[in-house]
């Protein structure tokens, strides 16, 4: 996914923190797959919001270490509970 339309969606303006950033769109992605998630064409748009999602928490909430549950807000989770029972496409 594209650093500038993540930093759009965490509201960023400065180039400071892209590396960590980046990393943090990595570790989402992987979050997503790991749950069993994909991208295709036709939930594509639905994917990348999980994903800024899952990067603004992270960024959001970094010293954060308590906590129950899978850590991720319910919106989140729903989006990942969706996105789960998409089928890949050809």
């Amino acid at each position: 996914m594209e650093i500038e339309k993540v930093k759009k969606y965490l509201r960023v303006e400065y180039d400071d923190e892209d590396e960590l950033i980046n990393q943090m769109c990595l570790a989402a992605d992987q979050t997503l797959r790991a749950a069993g998630c994909i991208r295709n064409e036709t939930y594509g748009d639905k994917y990348d919001l999980a994903l800024m999602m899952i990067v603004a928490h992270y960024y959001e909430n970094r010293g954060e270490i308590a906590g129950g549950g899978n850590g991720l807000p319910p919106g989140i989770t729903f989006a990942i509970e969706q996105l789960r029972n998409v089928e890949a496409e050809s």
